[in-house]
């Protein structure tokens, strides 16, 4: 495999662990809204932020994380291709 293709499959596991994460603190935004529990110190609404934006982040991470892996090794490849132009040996006549 391709490090592209070990970054992407370690962003799919990080996906996967922040979507269950996020399910979890949806859960206990409904568990504290219906009044299953007491938190004195915090509300549902931020169960429910934080729940939301670990499924949406997962969501993306899950599906590859294209544009970050764009974005890591966009630089890398490019500088990678010009070096081997230059380094290249002249074709003989």
């Amino acid at each position: 495999m391709k490090p592209e293709e070990w970054l992407a499959l370690a962003a799919r596991a990080i996906g996967l662990v922040w979507i269950l994460s996020g399910l979890n603190y949806l859960l206990d935004a409904f568990l504290l809204n219906l009044g299953y529990f007491q938190h004195p110190d915090s509300s549902p609404a931020y169960y429910l932020i934080v729940g939301l934006s670990l499924v949406v982040l997962g969501l993306y991470f899950l599906s590859g994380a294209p544009l970050l892996i764009k974005f890591a090794y966009s630089v890398a490849g490019g500088a990678a291709e010009s070096n081997d132009e230059e380094n290249r040996p002249p074709e003989p006549s």
